[in-house]
């Protein structure tokens, strides 16, 4: 009487990770979509929580702070405006998520050199602040943070 065979053969195990592959390979262009609006999600949030947090911190120190940002070298932050002393020790220095790129939509009524959004002690935005920031993966879709209708704060906007 012969054992029972309770295993498989090598054959069989090549076939189900030859059918694993497939599938893997089937399946990763859409994970690599998922996982870009990811990262674009994220540095959006990442960007609208530090307008939220310039303001606070304003009002907090008692100084205008600048929300300061760098295009062509995909780095954000946040620092006193220049002049102005304070107990910060240190500014607060982004770099973009790879793949990400930043652009900044000055106002139309006045035209600054420097891409700043102005925080007042107050925490109130100046008139002079960006209008609105955009950011875009390679895929080329893009999230929008704008002013809101008032004026008072930055929210994502809706897709067109």
């Amino acid at each position: 009487m012969r054992p029972a065979n309770d295993g498989f053969t090598l054959i069989e195990l090549i076939l189900v990770l030859a059918l694993l592959a497939g599938i893997l390979a089937l399946a990763a262009p859409s994970l690599s979509r998922f996982y870009g609006g990811r990262a674009l999600e994220s540095e959006a949030r990442r960007l609208l929580t530090l307008t939220r947090y310039g303001g606070e911190q304003a009002i907090n120190e008692g100084v205008p702070l600048e929300l300061w940002i760098l295009p062509d070298e995909n780095r954000y932050g946040l620092r006193p405006q220049i002049g102005w002393a304070t107990n910060r020790h240190n500014s607060l220095d982004f770099l973009l998520q790879e793949g990400l790129t930043l652009a900044a939509e000055a106002t139309n009524r006045l035209q600054r050199t420097d891409p700043v959004i102005r925080f007042l002690p107050d925490g109130s935005i100046t008139e002079d602040s960006l209008a609105a920031l955009q950011l875009e993966n390679r895929k080329q879709d893009q999230v929008r943070i704008v002013r809101s209708r008032f004026g008072t704060r930055y929210e994502i906007a809706e897709p067109r």
